[in-house]
């Protein structure tokens, strides 16, 4: 059962965003990690933990972002 729905939305910044929330990982049955993209989907990276999942957003702003991850976060 997932508690918990992070929300996170980057734009060209793969390394920091995943360094800054990898840590979450060991609580995977507890969350979920959402993150928004607001730039090409095929530049990402390709080590992306199994419960992150990743949104892609074309309209830019974070404010589209993050209203995009609540529409999809469970």
């Amino acid at each position: 059962m997932i508690d918990l729905n992070i929300v996170v939305p980057t734009y060209n910044n793969w390394d920091e965003t995943l360094s800054n929330f990898s840590h979450l990982t060991s609580f995977k049955d507890m969350l979920e990690v959402v993150i928004i993209d607001n730039n090409e989907i095929s530049n990402l990276p390709r080590n992306i933990p199994d419960c992150f999942r990743v949104i892609h957003e074309p309209n830019p702003g974070s404010y589209a972002a993050r209203n995009a991850g609540i529409m999809h976060a469970n």
